[in-house]
C-alpha cells in the first residue's frame, strides 16, 4: 500500500518536505512505517523506541495495524529539559 505520512520537527528538516510517501505491505503496523522511515533515514534510528506516532490524529502503539485511508503521522521523541 501506498501512504503519505506527515512528518514533525526535526524529522521534517531532515526529509526537507513535511510530507513523505512510503510503500509498506497491506497487513502492515505502525512498525512497517517506523522501519520503512529508519531505512529511508538511519540516522533516526536511535529515536525507534521513542518515536511519537498518530494513527488519524491519536498517539498508537507500534503494533497498531494500519489502512492505506489512515493518516500517519511521525515526530521525534519529546526532550525533557528537567
Amino acid at each position: 500500500m501506498h501512504l503519505t505520512i506527515t512528518l514533525h520537527g526535526r524529522y521534517k528538516t531532515l526529509a526537507g518536505s513535511s510530507q513523505l510517501k512510503i510503500t509498506i505491505p497491506d497487513n502492515a503496523t505502525i512498525w512497517h512505517v517506523i522501519d520503512t522511515f529508519i531505512h529511508q533515514y538511519p540516522e533516526v534510528a536511535k529515536d525507534k523506541s521513542r518515536m511519537m506516532v498518530t494513527k488519524n490524529h491519536s498517539y498508537v502503539s507500534p503494533d497498531t495495524p494500519i489502512h492505506k485511508t489512515d493518516s500517519i503521522s511521525i515526530a521525534p521523541p519529546l526532550v525533557s529539559g528537567g
